[in-house]
């Protein structure tokens, strides 16, 4: 008797501690009771908090979904009209016909078809996380909390294991963070939360009115964000630098409109501005050489394409140069349906490429290889997809319920994701699609659960 109620003790508090954390939009009912909502909110947390940490990631997806079936009574009222549910669905059965075709086209790897089609199926991941944030932002945040705590876990695992060694940020030597992965990785998740601490700065810092506190708050945000920057800088990824580049123009246009909006708000919008360009710019400065001589690296690289040369040599750059020549004679043989879930690997395998290619499994390319593996009837979907969160992160701005800081931050996120995927196949990656699931998944939940119109007027 005492064990059971030391069990329902725990529970309660296990409930209570995770409602605190992921608070549902007021009187909205996530799940049919107390115990199915506990199952889908761990799995949420999990989700955010083992980002990147570890493969097993996939549990908490795996109870997110769990709970999802078994709220269906209380989520098919509200999911019935969503067109991203409806995208899922059709996708979800387009693989499976996919890996059906493919097991004829391809017997050798009929097995791999399935388990591929499987990590592409994880598009359903951005309607579980929608589901079970709940609309509410004060559940937004401790999801992008939990992100921050697994980024800081990813770097200090690293540090650690040097020795508790920080001088290891500041080095040569290109470091990977993410278990069993390249530093590609890393650089996308480092990117979104370079983006993240300086778009959502005023969440972190907090009121000013205690100012001990706030200077606290201000302290601790500068040690991250000067953490994660040195630790990103170490991945030298050349895409992301890129994408921050590109994202730092659309950031500071932006917050410029809102100071032109509002005038109350104005001069410490400005200011922000000027802190963030100096920021930028400071950071830029005292990295410039690392990052100059990642790009140098590859001159001679980029002089033999220059001169027409499809047949460089092996470098990083070159090497995805011979593996997008790949695709698109792939892409060519099988334009509409694609070749098969599985179909990269084998692809790679089967061309003449040099030895160092033909390690590499997949196409370096999310774009090109969505279209080797599933066409364009696939590429349809995703790119439909997109359209949607993008429609629904639009729409939640414009009626309020996703503050511009919030937008901004999101506009950051896709940006380093879609540039991110221009040089690796995050769509073969179980961490892309989680990646995206948290991130478009953060954003949809606010069309999800957007404000009812009146009875007879229209949305």
């Amino acid at each position: 008797m005492k064990t059971v109620i030391l069990f329902q003790k725990g529970f309660d508090h296990l409930y209570a501690a995770l409602t605190w954390l992921f608070p549902a939009k007021e009187g909205l009912v996530r799940a049919p009771n107390r115990g199915v909502e506990t199952v889908g909110l761990l799995g949420l947390l999990l989700t955010a908090l083992l980002m990147g940490v570890t493969r097993d990631q996939y549990i908490g997806g795996v109870l997110m979904l769990i709970a999802f079936l078994c709220s269906w009574r209380v989520v098919w009222p509200r999911i019935q009209k969503e067109p991203l549910f409806w995208l899922t669905f059709g996708w979800i059965l387009y693989l499976c016909l996919l890996a059906l075709w493919a097991e004829y086209t391809l017997p050798d790897i009929a097995n791999s078809h399935w388990n591929h089609a499987r990590t592409l199926a994880q598009l359903y991941l951005v309607i579980l996380v929608a589901w079970w944030i709940g609309g509410s932002l004060r559940a937004l945040q401790g999801v992008l909390m939990l992100i921050l705590l697994a980024a800081l876990w990813l770097v200090f695992r690293e540090v650690v294991a040097a020795g508790w060694d920080f001088s290891i940020l500041l080095g040569t030597e290109r470091l990977q963070f993410v278990a069993r992965a390249n530093a590609q990785h890393f650089g996308l998740f480092g990117a979104a939360v370079l983006v993240g601490l300086l778009m959502l700065a005023k969440d972190f810092w907090g009121p000013p009115q205690r100012r001990w506190l706030f200077g606290m708050r201000l302290l601790l945000w500068t040690v991250l964000l000067l953490l994660i920057f040195l630790a990103f800088t170490t991945t030298q990824v050349r895409i992301q630098w890129i994408a921050l580049g590109i994202f730092l123009p659309v950031a500071v246009l932006g917050i410029l409109w809102t100071a032109l909006r509002q005038k109350q708000q104005r001069r410490p919008l400005l200011l922000f501005v000027l802190v963030l360009l100096i920021v930028s710019a400071g950071a830029a400065g005292w990295q410039s050489e690392r990052i100059l001589d990642r790009f140098e690296r590859e001159n001679k690289t980029f002089e033999q394409i220059r001169e027409g040369s499809l047949k460089p040599d092996t470098t990083s750059a070159g090497i995805r140069i011979y593996l997008w020549q790949v695709a698109i004679e792939e892409i060519k043989e099988n334009p509409i349906l694609g070749a098969g879930p599985a179909s990269a690997s084998h692809a790679i395998r089967s061309a003449k490429v040099p030895k160092r290619v033909k390690r590499h499994r997949s196409i370096h390319n999310s774009y090109l290889e969505s279209l080797l593996r599933t066409g364009l009837v696939g590429a349809a979907f995703l790119t439909a997809a997109l359209g949607l969160v993008l429609y629904a992160l639009i729409q939640s701005h414009r009626n309020g319920m996703l503050p511009g800081r919030y937008t901004l931050f999101f506009v950051g996120a896709l940006i380093v994701f879609l540039m991110g995927n221009m040089t690796e196949s995050f769509i073969r990656h179980q961490f892309g699609w989680y990646f995206f699931g948290l991130m478009a998944g953060s954003i949809y939940t606010f069309r999800l659960f957007r404000p009812t119109p009146p009875s007879g007027a229209e949305e």
